[in-house]
């Protein structure tokens, strides 16, 4: 009975110690104090592994994942790679595969932003498919699993595949919204997924050969999440040599972007700029000259004087009104 009573204070001992802990990961993630949150988090382990009545292997992997992501936020990528590398082993031992597909979406951006882009991929459709191999995976989770494996063959300079990777993805952003309370007309809520930031694909019109891109369209939150992936199909339907599919999807992107937000946003200047490519590309001059004019006096009323967005909007305008020759343009 006296050994149960120290067994029964060494546990709540380890546990109080425990929950010290987690509140102090809380407390120096919450004000980027990342290396505080990784003593932490390490001083969580050795709890857990010295109590062997309360050490789950779950714990401990979902320890080791959370030290793998703030590795990466810290740009030590290697230590980034053991330590999620070792969540995976754990949940693949165990055979945790909602987990499991959760640490390769992981994995899967660690690469991406490695520029390991066949790592990347190998990952992103490994998640992709524990997800849909589980029949109660809901929707977020397979739109984020869609989305990733988007950006992995977007980083292959796949652009056919992240296009019809991405297009699931909006559909299944489309169907979240439909299934939503009705929200105030016009607005949109963010996804549960949230929108993963690229740059327009490297080869396109949009900053090569005589076409000046406009600053990369960063994820922003006051953007509904929806138009951002309406116009990151655009820019890979164009990729792809698409550039009626572009069009439209630019065009969606903008009238969700205006029913949403009621005044102009810097976002809607790139959007125009992509359009005026897009028609300029298909030959249709004058809805191209239309959409330069409106990305110009946006910027104008946007930007500053010197802003280099305002710069290559105006240059755009300028080289469509006085080159209508298809042969000036870049092939994509």
């Amino acid at each position: 009975e006296e050994a149960s009573q120290q067994l029964k204070e060494s546990l709540s001992k380890a546990q109080s110690a425990i929950t010290e802990l987690e509140t102090r990961v809380q407390a120096s993630t919450t004000i980027l104090d990342y290396q505080d949150a990784l003593a932490a988090l390490d001083s969580m382990v050795a709890q857990l592994e010295e109590a062997p009545e309360l050490i789950s292997p779950f714990l401990v992997a979902d320890c080791h994942g959370r030290m793998g992501l703030l590795y990466q936020k810290l740009g030590s990528y290697p230590d980034a790679l053991y330590y999620l590398n070792k969540t995976a082993q754990t949940l693949e031992e165990y055979h945790q595969d909602s987990l499991l597909a959760e640490a390769y979406d992981q994995l899967s951006a660690l690469y991406q932003e490695m520029e390991q882009p066949q790592e990347a991929l190998t990952y992103a459709q490994k998640a992709l498919t524990l997800k849909g191999q589980n029949q109660s995976c809901t929707a977020p989770p397979l739109g984020q699993a869609y989305h990733r494996l988007a950006l992995a063959h977007h980083q292959q300079r796949n652009y056919p595949q992240a296009l019809a990777a991405l297009q699931y993805t909006i559909a299944i952003a489309q169907k979240q919204y439909e299934e939503q309370a009705v929200p105030p007309a016009g607005t949109y809520a963010p996804l549960p997924w949230g929108v993963m930031d690229w740059q327009a694909p490297p080869h396109t019109a949009m900053g090569t050969d005589g076409w000046l891109a406009l600053s990369p369209p960063a994820a922003d939150s006051l953007v509904p999440d929806l138009a951002q992936l309406y116009q990151q199909a655009a820019h890979l339907a164009y990729a792809s040599g698409q550039n009626q599919a572009a069009i439209q999807y630019s065009t969606k992107a903008l009238d969700i972007l205006q029913q949403h937000l009621k005044q102009p946003h810097p976002f809607e200047v790139g959007l125009y700029h992509s359009l005026g490519v897009f028609y300029a590309q298909a030959q249709q001059w004058e809805q191209s000259l239309v959409a330069a004019q409106k990305a110009v006096n946006l910027g104008q009323a946007l930007y500053p004087e010197a802003h280099p967005d305002r710069f290559a909007a105006h240059y755009h305008l300028q080289r469509i009104q006085q080159y209508r020759r298809p042969q000036l343009l870049i092939e994509p």
